[in-house]
């Protein structure tokens, strides 16, 4: 997370080592989408004591989940039912997809790439599912990132929440147990 920090714009990411690890215990009492133990890697000793120095600094904003669906996701219907949440605000009523990704307090939405879908906004890392995403994140940051503070406050609070340190664009369908709404958009979307 923090080597993040210190590349440049268009870098790829850097996967950390087994040998420098830290290892996060999210909201303990498991409020608010908490309750995870996370292992985060890091290049080297450096990154490892940054990090430990000051964690939540260096947390990926939003769980580090994709961070335009995020913002952006809100849902649909498939086959007569509502997948996702219902609650578009009124602000993003173009956000509904087809097909849907069924984000909700409880299903949290397409992976992250660590190495092409990231970015650096104001002092803080967020991360899209892949490059293409990052550049439509990065073309209206503000407007974004207050939608996905909106939701993320409205399932969250100003907890944590759930961290994504297993779901990327390669192995999101084995890191994941797909519920019944996922996999009806996971049909639709192999159409």
């Amino acid at each position: 997370m923090v080597e993040y920090h210190k590349l440049e714009k268009r870098d790829k990411g850097v996967m950390g080592s087994s040998k420098y690890k830290y290892l996060y215990q999210n909201d303990p009492n498991g409020h608010n989408g908490g309750g995870g133990r996370y292992t985060f890697y890091f290049k080297n000793k450096e990154n490892l004591a940054q990090f430990s120095s000051d964690v939540e600094r260096y947390l990926p904003q939003f769980g580090g989940f994709c961070s335009w669906g995020f913002a952006n996701e809100w849902g649909g219907v498939v086959d007569g039912q509502v997948v996702g949440d219902p609650e578009v605000p009124d602000q993003c009523k173009e956000c509904l997809t087809s097909p849907p990704w069924a984000w909700t307090q409880h299903i949290m939405g397409p992976p992250a790439d660590p190495e092409n879908g990231w970015s650096i906004y104001g002092g803080k890392l967020y991360f899209n599912i892949n490059s293409n995403y990052r550049e439509l994140w990065e073309a209206q940051p503000e407007r974004f990132i207050k939608r996905a503070k909106d939701r993320w406050t409205k399932y969250y609070g100003d907890a944590v929440g759930p961290i994504n340190v297993t779901s990327y664009p390669w192995n999101w369908q084995q890191s994941a147990k797909l519920t019944p709404s996922q996999q009806r958009c996971l049909r639709l979307s192999q159409r």
